[in-house]
């Protein structure tokens, strides 16, 4: 494999070498093979991000070096093309949420993934028969951050919504160099020209999130990974299942956030979690924050073996009610959110319009910081730069436990944040 172009090495020569005889020139001073020039290309970025993609594949050695140096010469001012830029990295287009901290016990499923992925221009499925909470989303992210460097483009469409698919898929024109206002077959077929590309489909677990996917089929040099709980998309190509972890992944999932806890005790929460990642997590954070003797904590959790799950979050809500308030109200408003990222700013930009407590930690940035980070602490949410994300099964267990009058009246506070932001289309109240 070689060095590809970085977006704006891409994106320059596009706007330099926009017609077939200025490109043909610059790409034979980079000794480029004139049998692989990409001339199908509907426009020059995605010309020159199909040449990127040969240059990745080894067209020419050491070609990007060659083609950066012509260009240094050519234009000793442009700074996209100073010394030092080749393997600066950077891809046309990417889209993709922060990656799990550490994956424990899926390194087998990622290399099954990426055999499938690399070996065929098929659809791997992440995770046809994986319960939620299992962990589908954190492989997905894993498995395109690491092997990122092998695509020109990697775009996250979250998929949950039916209705919103084809706009996500869509948000890839303007990277692409489409003319505003492409709609997603255009994008799709501008995919086609590239060499490698990669869009991951995820939370696909309904019918109609099926049907909106089903369109969109891999070609070219391109690759859909798809994550669901909806069987029926095993139809769309390789099925590649994500079982709840072994128990020595469990273990270690526990003790790296209590390294000295009690080994039996530790196998006996693992076991009344069913070794679902979700839950193992969640009862790690909570014996690390609390302090509390896992052989205690698995004793409380047995009086009530069929909810274990759901009761290691409701105790997480109850210690930090107690002890940081604002978190709670933080996380009921969060569970009437669709299950996407959630912007932070979507409640400090609007802090009259949340309940007192809540509003005086947005209101100062160093106690906004550690209500959001306490949540993030007992495992019952996820932050990705400045935005917050709750899984679906914490959201559900949190609304199923609030009052009605709470409920409603934390429906009515996130329209009217919504409102305030003028909220765009991808982000709703839940119709849960």
């Amino acid at each position: 494999m070689g060095e590809g172009l970085s977006g704006a090495q891409v994106r320059a020569l596009a706007e330099l070498f926009a017609d077939e005889p200025a490109a043909r020139f610059v790409l034979g001073q980079a000794g480029f093979p004139p049998g692989r020039f990409p001339w199908g290309a509907p426009n020059a970025v995605l010309f020159w991000g199909s040449v990127s993609g040969e240059l990745r594949a080894g067209a020419v050695v050491g070609g990007t070096a060659r083609l950066i140096a012509a260009m240094r010469e050519m234009y000793p001012g442009n700074a996209t093309f100073a010394a030092g830029a080749v393997g600066s990295g950077g891809r046309l287009a990417w889209s993709v949420p922060g990656r799990p901290a550490r994956l424990v016990g899926r390194e087998k499923l990622l290399e099954k993934v990426h055999g499938v992925l690399a070996g065929a221009e098929r659809v791997a499925l992440v995770a046809l028969d994986g319960m939620g909470g299992v962990g589908k989303t954190s492989v997905a992210l894993e498995y395109a951050h690491r092997y990122a460097d092998g695509f020109d483009v990697v775009w996250w469409v979250p998929s949950e919504r039916a209705e919103l698919v084809s706009q996500h898929v869509a948000g890839l024109a303007e990277p692409l160099g489409l003319p505003k206002g492409s709609d997603a077959d255009a994008v799709w077929l501008g995919l086609a020209s590239l060499r490698s590309w990669l869009v991951v489909f995820d939370n696909v677990d309904d019918p109609d999130s099926v049907r909106a996917v089903t369109g969109f089929v891999p070609s070219g040099g391109g690759r859909v990974l798809v994550t669901s709980r909806h069987r029926s998309v095993r139809t769309l190509g390789v099925a590649v299942p994500v079982p709840v972890l072994d128990r020595s992944a469990s273990m270690e999932l526990i003790t790296n956030r209590v390294p000295d806890v009690d080994r039996a005790a530790a196998d006996r929460l693992a076991e009344l979690m069913g070794d679902l990642p979700l839950g193992v997590a969640a009862a790690a954070g909570f014996l690390d924050e609390t302090d509390t003797p896992a052989a205690e904590y698995a004793a409380l959790l047995q009086e009530q073996p069929s909810s274990a799950v759901a009761d290691v979050w409701q105790r997480s809500v109850d210690r930090l009610r107690a002890e940081i308030p604002a978190a709670v109200e933080l996380l009921e408003l969060c569970a009437w959110c669709d299950p996407e990222p959630i912007p932070l700013d979507l409640f400090t930009a609007s802090p009259h319009r949340l309940g007192e407590t809540l509003a005086d930690a947005a209101a100062q940035r160093g106690v906004w910081t550690t209500t959001v980070g306490a949540l993030v602490r007992f495992s019952l949410a996820r932050r990705d730069g400045d935005r917050l994300i709750v899984h679906r099964l914490v959201a559900a267990a949190v609304r199923d436990t609030m009052p009605t009058d709470a409920a409603t009246d934390a429906v009515a506070v996130v329209a009217g944040l919504l409102r305030a932001a003028r909220a765009c289309h991808d982000f709703r109240v839940s119709q849960r």
